[in-house]
């Protein structure tokens, strides 16, 4: 009887696991020196791109002053106060959905109103524990009526009650636009509070500046104002002299250190080297920010307080 007569089923099996694992032991290999050798530059340049990105600095407008050395217009930091009250199932420790219970240790169960079916009663948890939602509602509503001093706080408080006592809350609902930073950051310090209050808002960070006349509008039509909300366009002296106030944007470029994490990557000095006949000047990594410079007008603000009011 020949040897393969002899082998048995199990050793037939055993050969055929032996042969697939030479296969996929060499696949492996194939394409671990694929990765690093043949497609390494490639995926080397890939890495390196998803790990910096260029990031722009806002430059500081400079400030309009008058003959005697009064500010009449400057640049303050404002916010858009949004918030978030969108509840989320209660889990345990294992990961699973919390359902509420009856005395017995059995799950409730209740009808939806509108496919009328019956399902599990869950706990759901809002982004704030109702008791420091209770504590300080209050306080926000004051704050937020200090800033806004024509707008009770009662109507603050009831805005506020209606979207955290909403059956689906919204995940980024609007409660008032231009609120002073002082006033926002105010919120933002409130005990569970500031997991509520959104800094983001489709993808672009809730302060900006804004454009604060000291005197109010006296002088406005001279000084200059924004003519519109969503683009930097001034008329009067702002825009006259546009291009000395805004200065110039910086541009850093950032590492990935982790998920959410980047550190900024120092610029490089820009260096000219010479190669034989021919000069080759390195590119640098971004540019620093240069702030706007301030303009000293010939306006008076005691005269133009009389002339403003007589007026």
């Amino acid at each position: 009887m020949s040897n393969k007569e002899r082998q048995t089923p199990k050793g037939k099996i055993a050969i055929l696991f032996l042969a697939l694992i030479i296969v996929f032991s060499v696949d492996i290999i194939w394409s671990m020196i694929k990765v690093s050798a043949v497609d390494g530059d490639m995926w080397r340049k890939r890495a390196e791109q998803l790990s910096k990105t260029n990031t722009t600095i806002k430059a500081q407008r400079g400030n309009i002053y008058s003959s005697d050395g009064k500010i009449l217009a400057t640049t303050v930091p404002e916010c858009d106060l949004y918030m978030d009250f969108m509840r989320k199932p209660r889990r345990d420790k294992n990961g699973n959905v919390v359902y509420r219970k009856d005395s017995e240790g059995n799950p409730i169960m209740i009808q939806d109103p509108t496919t009328k079916q019956l399902h599990k009663d869950t706990v759901w948890v809002s982004s704030i524990v109702d008791s420091l939602y209770l504590k300080y509602i209050d306080t926000v509503s004051l704050i937020l009526h200090e800033a806004f001093p024509e707008t009770p706080a009662s109507d603050f408080k009831a805005k506020i009650a209606k979207e955290h006592d909403a059956a689906r809350p919204r995940g980024c609902a609007l409660i008032k636009r231009h609120v002073p930073y002082s006033n926002w950051d105010r919120i933002c310090k409130l005990k569970g509070w500031n997991r509520c209050v959104v800094k983001y808002q489709s993808g672009k960070s809730v302060i900006h500046n804004k454009r604060f006349h000291t005197y109010g509008n006296m002088g406005e039509s001279i000084i200059g104002f924004s003519t519109s909300y969503l683009e930097e366009n001034y008329n009067g002296l702002e825009g006259y002299y546009d291009s000395v106030l805004r200065g110039r944007d910086g541009l850093v470029q950032r590492r990935r250190l982790t998920r959410n994490t980047w550190a900024p990557i120092e610029s490089s000095p820009v260096v000219t080297v010479a190669e034989g006949d021919s000069v080759r000047t390195d590119t640098i990594t971004g540019h620093p920010v240069v702030n706007g410079s301030h303009i000293v007008t010939t306006i008076d603000t005691r005269l133009q307080d009389i002339a403003h009011y007589s007026l």
